[in-house]
């Protein structure tokens, strides 16, 4: 395993209590074809978690859009990239593994659980991210939309210089 590598982990074992709140509130929902709608997530459920919140909207089985991301990964990531499309094809690294995992959830049409462990963000160094990956009806009624809540318990080091 090497630093950064995306390791797929049963969903009964959510460590962070942050993520555990936010499925068992994802299992609540009512759901149509197994797919609760966007619209009915408790914003006050989850309000604490809301700044580690991304969503994507589904393009097609290869690509996505970045429709909201969290304001803790835009301060990390030094700007806003909603909008932006992801595909499993794409030159960025992470790119690729964030529309591999969504590709994943899309192939599993249930919650798939992350976790990475010291990988490098923007030149932050991370000790252990742990995400979950939620499926979503969007607006037309169709699973179309993936919500990913990322532990809030992410370990952030500052950065330090590449060795040559």
């Amino acid at each position: 395993m090497e630093p950064g590598d995306v390791i797929y982990t049963p969903i009964s074992e959510v460590n962070a209590p942050g993520l555990r709140g936010f499925l068992d509130h994802w299992r609540t929902l009512p759901k149509t074809d197994g797919f609760p709608s966007h619209a009915d997530l408790d914003l006050r459920v989850i309000k604490r978690g809301l700044p580690h919140v991304h969503a994507y909207d589904i393009l097609s089985s290869n690509e996505f859009r970045i429709r909201l991301l969290g304001t803790a990964m835009t301060r990390l990531a030094g700007g806003d990239y909603t909008g932006r499309v992801l595909s499993v094809t794409a030159e960025d690294i992470r790119d690729r593994r964030t529309a591999m995992i969504l590709q994943a959830v899309c192939a599993a049409r249930s919650p798939v659980l992350t976790n990475v462990y010291g990988g490098v963000i923007d030149g932050a160094h991370f000790v252990h991210l742990e995400s979950l990956w939620l499926p979503f009806r969007g607006e037309d009624g169709a699973f179309s939309r993936i919500v990913e809540p990322e532990s809030p318990l992410v370990e952030f080091q500052d950065a330090v210089p590449a060795r040559a």
